[in-house]
């Protein structure tokens, strides 16, 4: 089975700290790499799963773009709402949206960690054996 190669694009420094202690317990999870802004998605040119906050990409013109970088890989929104707003024109079987929360608290690890395991388990057996 193929790994999972990992790219992190997330601006707010404690989420990122979460995410990459949640990517780094997953056995065939490779984190290829991070950053704060959108930009710096050109270096990840090895993942085939971007993890993205999305505050960085609130419309679906950023969001095209990324997937435009990145034609092989599925995109992880993690965001503080409840579901994905619509994004005119991008793919959904390409796009994920990850809540970071819940109602009690912005950032939720319990709750983040229990979601990512469930889309990390779609995206792996969406991966070519």
């Amino acid at each position: 089975m193929m790994a999972i190669r990992a790219g992190l694009i997330v601006q707010t420094e404690f989420l990122r700290l979460v995410l990459r202690q949640l990517l780094r317990r997953q056995v065939g999870v490779e984190i290829v790499g991070e950053g704060a802004a959108l930009a710096d998605a050109a270096r990840l040119a090895a993942a085939n799963l971007l993890i993205v906050e999305q505050s960085l990409c609130p419309r679906a013109l950023e969001v095209l773009a990324l997937l435009g970088q990145h034609p092989a890989a599925q995109i992880i929104l993690v965001g503080t709402g409840e579901t994905l707003p619509p994004l005119a024109g991008v793919p959904a079987e390409r796009i994920f949206f990850l809540p970071a929360g819940s109602a009690a608290s912005a950032i939720d690890p319990s709750s983040l960690t229990e979601r990512l395991d469930g889309l990390l388990r779609s995206h792996r057996a969406a991966l070519p054996p």
